[in-house]
């Protein structure tokens, strides 16, 4: 069995680049890791003491300000060398754990409306993950997969979940 860890990148809202308003990314999608899930635990614990050792300082001070563990801080963006290495050193560890890295994204139009109230934009997006990995799953065996996502609003992601979407 594999577990996929999935979270949104990018942004939902409309993208109107000449509008400082609606200046954000042009991206958004769905990603994440699939693990064979008895490496789940040995990833788990990796990837925090990777976190601790590159991020020391900023999670100190998130302890500190914000009262946060250092399993809840996330480091959000890659701007510097350091970010880059801890990167680099996560997926060596995804792939020495057998693991496989997840994108599935869309370039949304300049200009139309693309939101998640409606959850057109995220449900598509999610079908398309979905799809991946189970082809993914279909050629190493016949496995079987668990996704795991954050939670969104219960009530919205039930109604995702039943309603169809057409590509």
């Amino acid at each position: 069995m594999y577990l996929l860890y999935a979270d949104e990148f990018g942004h939902d809202g409309i993208w109107q680049p000449s509008d400082p308003r609606h200046r954000h990314h042009p991206l958004f999608g769905l990603a994440g890791i699939a693990l064979p899930a008895n490496k789940a635990r040995e990833f788990d614990r990796r990837y925090l003491r990777l976190k601790d050792l590159y991020y020391a300082h900023e999670i100190q001070r998130a302890q500190v300000t914000e009262g946060l563990r250092h399993e809840r801080f996330e480091p959000k963006q890659l701007s510097n060398r350091r970010d880059t290495r801890f990167a680099l050193d996560v997926l060596a560890l995804i792939e020495r754990l057998g693991g496989v890295v997840f994108a599935y994204g869309v370039v949304k139009p300049v200009g139309k409306p693309q939101s998640l109230r409606d959850d057109g934009l995220y449900g598509s997006t999610m079908q398309g993950l979905m799809r991946a990995f189970e082809k993914y799953l279909r050629q190493h065996s016949g496995k079987c997969g668990l996704i795991i996502l954050d939670r969104r609003d219960e009530g919205r992601d039930i109604k995702l979940l039943v309603r169809r979407h057409v590509n």
